[in-house]
């Protein structure tokens, strides 16, 4: 069709913050094995990294997007609600993506404010270091917090991901039962393909 479909601008968008990550976090640090030293200051760091964890987090986000499109596409219309949902998915795609920029612009906001350009001497507790900059919580508890407000956000959209794959793997398994008998020539080579793709795919990324 002439327009983008919205499968393809959820990769296509899966696409940039991709290469945002590796701009932001495999460019520097590839630099930095390589020998390379203060490539940044302390402003630079602080937007680097800021765009890293923005885009980290948004490439967890939309992939769980992509997962949870995909079983709403798939599955079967079981009433008015999900009819509903299914023909307005196209429309809900630019308000999701401006609700995922902004949660996790708000989730990472604290990043700039502990990033600082790498100091001689020893590495202070409570910093990571990522050999181009340095995110230095100062303390136990912001490190904690930091720590625990990633992590759930990630587990969080890993775990609907992982529950959308499993309803998909579920529709699979209830669509070979249903065509076993009309294709019973052919087997169940197609269900089996998809199931396995789909199962590999999930057990990898989680």
């Amino acid at each position: 069709e002439a327009r983008l479909q919205p499968v393809d601008a959820i990769l296509c968008h899966l696409a940039l913050v991709d290469l945002l990550l590796l701009l932001t976090r495999g460019v520097p640090q590839t630099m930095t094995v390589f020998g390379m030293r203060n490539l940044l200051d302390d402003t630079g760091c602080k937007v680097v990294i800021y765009t890293y964890r923005i885009a980290r987090a948004l490439s967890v986000c939309i992939t769980c997007m992509l997962s949870v499109f995909q079983a709403v596409t798939v599955a079967p219309a079981a009433g008015p609600l999900l009819s509903r949902l299914k023909a307005r998915l196209p429309q809900l795609l630019a308000p999701t993506f401006a609700a995922l920029w902004f949660i996790n612009m708000a989730v990472c906001i604290a990043a700039p404010f502990f990033s600082v350009a790498p100091r001689n001497g020893t590495v202070p507790p409570f910093t990571l270091n990522l050999g181009f900059c340095h995110v230095d919580f100062h303390d136990n508890l912001s490190y904690v917090l930091n720590g625990v407000a990633v992590s759930v956000r990630d587990f969080a959209f890993v775990g609907a991901m992982l529950g959308s794959s499993g309803f998909i793997l579920l529709l699979l398994h209830r669509h070979r039962k249903q065509v076993r008998a009309v294709r019973r020539s052919q087997g169940s080579a197609m269900e089996t393909r998809a199931a396995r793709t789909v199962l590999m795919l999930v057990i990898l990324y989680a």
